[in-house]
């Protein structure tokens, strides 16, 4: 659906986020699938900022910090059962 709601370059990263998150999905761990969504809510960011689209901006900052609170903390559980 991507190519066919293209209006600028920056257009080209939600469909680049969409085949990498599809890509975590397919692999099934639950910390590749943290990984790849959070190359696409970079990516998602950065379409936001380009379009001006605030609203959008705060959620994703909401979005990743806290998928990086999770990736830590799987981090800390994974340590702690070794």
């Amino acid at each position: 659906m991507g190519i066919l709601t293209y209006n600028s370059i920056f257009s080209i990263l939600l469909i680049i986020a969409s085949i990498i998150y599809l890509l975590g999905i397919w692999d099934g761990r639950e910390d590749v699938i943290r990984k790849t969504g959070l190359i696409n809510m970079y990516l998602w960011l950065i379409y936001s900022i380009s379009t001006w689209a605030i609203a959008v901006v705060i959620q994703n900052i909401i979005l990743i910090v806290s998928t990086h609170i999770a990736i830590r903390n799987n981090r800390e559980e994974k340590c702690r059962e070794k």
